[in-house]
């Protein structure tokens, strides 16, 4: 599977020596102030010290141009994962979609347009977040303290053990994986953060622009884009229809076998990271939904074949937890893990979208929301994708 752009951030050092003239200045610099500084303490004779000052001084030099170097990579690298969206129409349509499929649309409608704007192909990634970490460690403790996310998220609630809670956001195996722990405030920090650096970066494409959260209509309307898409054409403005009762989900009814709103493919794969449930144990007894005994909550579960499964399946997670944020395929117009994996923040506080790997299908659509209460609740089920504006072109 291709990884996506710019997950070799801290790899291939070599490329460092291309930019010799800086690194030969930083060099020079530090030694420069290590030996006048042994020659005032009269160190001068001790050739082992002397030596071993150059060697550390060498190596300060060499990670200092290194940081700098994987820092451009990184900036060019999240330039190249967002993808454009041109401007849109959404039309949605109400509908009781926990019983009844297809869906009974009420006559309440409601219309918005959506403007041109970009948004990440990938939710933000461990990878991601941890340089961010890393600069604010440099330069200001404070602001990384608060930056920290809430790796105890995995021994709450779930109880998943000190495995995800000592490795999950730090251990390189994780580093494709969702950021999950942090709360809306972090999440809009480290865009401004991102905005300032990237405004910063002399290789950029653009002259300005500024990393935000997509609003709530952003993300449908995103979400919709990969069930249905019309490239963007150079020096032409389209304008797209989505229609919410026919685009439930942010694939094409090719990749589910047909099926308008089926949610594997016709292998029987799941197209998102989310909770299977096997439709043939729901009983449906004198209204109500029951499940191994127990009543089935509304919005968990859609009465149609082809929705949630066709073919065998169990109650279970498709994944233990989440998945890297490159897993399943990508909509039409390039995004991944639009639906599952984690829900997504949005720029309104206390919603989120796409629901998560601990979702069942319902929280999948594309118009369905979850809420959250406080400022400082976390979950490991939450965790955020950008959007960038273009404020001003070279």
């Amino acid at each position: 599977m291709t990884l996506p752009v710019g997950t070799e951030i801290r790899e291939n050092l070599c490329h460092l020596w291309l930019n010799y003239t800086t690194f030969v200045k930083y060099t020079l610099y530090v030694v420069y102030f290590h030996v006048t500084t042994l020659c005032y303490l009269r160190f001068y004779k001790n050739l082992f010290m002397l030596r071993l000052l150059l060697l550390l001084s060498f190596l300060s030099s060499f990670i200092a141009i290194a940081q700098k170097d994987a820092e451009k990579k990184y900036l060019k690298a999240e330039e190249s994962r967002m993808v454009y969206l041109d401007s849109g129409i959404v039309l949605l349509g109400y509908a009781d979609q926990d019983v009844v499929m297809p869906p009974v649309v009420s006559a309440r409608q409601e219309k918005f347009n959506v403007g041109p704007f970009y948004i990440g192909a990938y939710e933000v990634s461990n990878l991601d977040y941890l340089e961010y970490l890393y600069s604010l460690r440099n330069t200001n403790m404070d602001a990384y303290t608060t930056a920290l996310p809430d790796t105890t998220v995995w021994i709450k609630g779930e109880g998943f053990g000190n495995k995800y809670l000592d490795y999950y956001l730090r251990h390189p195996a994780y580093n494709h994986y969702p950021v999950v722990g942090v709360t809306h405030q972090q999440a809009e920090r480290y865009c401004e953060w991102l905005t300032e650096r990237y405004n910063e970066n002399p290789d950029r494409k653009h002259k300005k622009v500024r990393f935000r959260l997509p609003t709530k209509n952003e993300w449908m309307y995103a979400a919709f884009s990969g069930a249905n898409y019309e490239e963007p054409k150079k020096g032409k403005t389209t304008s797209t229809l989505y229609t919410a009762d026919i685009f439930l989900f942010p694939w094409p009814q090719k990749a589910s076998a047909g099926y308008d709103h089926a949610m594997l493919n016709d292998q029987g794969e799941p197209l998102a990271n989310f909770k299977l449930i096997d439709q043939s144990s729901v009983q449906y007894v004198d209204g109500t939904l029951i499940h191994q005994n127990d009543t089935i909550t509304e919005g968990f579960y859609i009465s149609m074949p082809g929705y949630v499964n066709f073919g065998p399946a169990m109650l279970k997670e498709d994944s233990d937890y989440s998945a890297p944020v490159y897993s399943f395929l990508p909509g039409l117009s390039g995004l991944y893990n639009m639906a599952g994996n984690v829900e997504e923040m949005v720029a309104e506080y206390g919603i989120t979208k796409g629901g998560s790997w601990n979702d069942t299908g319902y929280y999948l659509q594309n118009t369905t929301e979850e809420t959250y209460d406080s400022s400082t609740e976390t979950t490991p089920y939450r965790g955020f994708r950008l959007a960038m504006d273009v404020l001003e072109e070279f």
